[in-house]
């Protein structure tokens, strides 16, 4: 990731009152020891030029003005309790011999407990209701998550430590037999790959931002992962923008848009820059090299509070193209097109 803050910097010709004073007495020490007539005259000057730069200040008081732009810091409140409302549209094509249109509409219940040590992120599904080519289908992962905790372990510095809970989900999918059950599990083939597209996201929205001060108006080139049903990860360019200050609730938040491609050609056209300002601004030496043939591309847009790093809404698009070997049928490029719209409500 290519992020460098923006440094504060001082003026070198900046004294408070007590420098001044200190000046002031070497300076008449000086007057008094010098026997020259020309030199005194000369620190005699000096002591008029301090002072009235003393009363300056005094009289006129310098304006301290705040850099533009924030500071993104986790600062959530302890205990805090929330609802995060999910609308997911998938259509997903195996070449030209199948294709499948599914709407989800998830409601999760989160809390946030804190420690010394950091938080603990805790979420439990309240309800779904998935449909698949306009039928109620029984996705099983949802049922079964309604069972399950999953708890996401943060420290002090808001960097995501571990993902627990996932495992009783597999454990229960490999228990059952139906065909719901099987084609869930072809998707995920272990704990690992849930946990590391948890964190990954985590990632992308809170923790690669932490410490850091963007200003509005600013552009950021990020690299980005996104974990693949195999467990491999694929790199991606984002370019991440600072549009403006938004009231949401009682906070103030800033919305952020963003653009991403697995091609820094692609993502250059898009942005208005050249693929080599992205590569370099991506802190590259280099284009990125994926492990397999795979295309992502996406946009989106997020209201967050930097002061807390409570996220108001969330839209993402995303499009994922990859070649896969499916039996009697030979290799079939398959694309997965999302789109997922997130709100949060905080109860204020």
């Amino acid at each position: 990731m290519s992020i460098v803050p923006p440094q504060n910097c001082l003026g070198v010709w900046y004294y408070s009152f007590e420098h001044k004073m200190i000046l002031m007495s070497s300076i008449l020490f000086f007057m008094f020891k010098e026997k020259h007539h020309a030199a005194r005259l000369f620190a005699g000057f000096f002591i008029c030029v301090v002072l009235s730069l003393s009363i300056s200040d005094s009289v006129y008081p310098q304006e301290k003005t705040e850099p533009e732009g924030f500071v993104f810091r986790f600062a959530p409140p302890d205990g805090i309790k929330f609802t995060v409302n999910a609308k997911v549209n998938e259509v997903k094509s195996l070449g030209e011999f199948e294709q499948h249109t599914t709407v989800s509409e998830l409601e999760t219940n989160v809390v946030i407990n804190k420690s010394d040590d950091g938080c603990k992120i805790i979420h439990k599904l309240k309800s779904a209701d998935v449909k698949r080519d306009g039928k109620d289908f029984p996705n099983p992962v949802s049922s079964l998550l309604k069972d399950i905790q999953i708890t996401y372990e943060v420290d002090k510095y808001g960097q995501i430590v571990s993902v627990s809970g996932y495992d009783k989900l597999i454990e229960k999918l490999k228990e059952m037999t139906t065909e719901s059950a099987a084609e869930a599990l072809s998707e995920v083939k272990d704990e690992q790959v849930l946990v590391g597209k948890d964190m990954a996201e985590w990632n992308s929205k809170i923790g690669y931002f932490i410490g850091l001060t963007p200003a509005v108006g600013d552009m950021w080139i990020m690299v980005e992962q996104y974990p693949m049903p195999t467990g491999e990860m694929i790199y991606y360019y984002s370019a991440l923008k600072f549009v403006e200050k938004v009231k949401c609730g009682g906070s103030e938040c800033i919305k952020i848009t963003f653009d991403y491609n697995t091609s820094a050609e692609t993502l250059a056209e898009q942005v208005e820059m050249t693929k080599e300002k992205i590569v370099e601004s991506a802190g590259l030496a280099g284009d990125l090299v994926n492990v397999a043939d795979v295309a992502i591309e996406g946009e989106g847009e997020r209201l967050i509070d930097p002061a807390t790093m409570l996220i108001y809404s969330e839209t993402i698009t995303r499009t994922v193209k990859m070649d896969m070997e499916i039996p009697g049928k030979g290799t079939v490029r398959g694309i997965k097109r999302e789109k997922r719209e997130y709100s949060y409500d905080y109860g204020k």
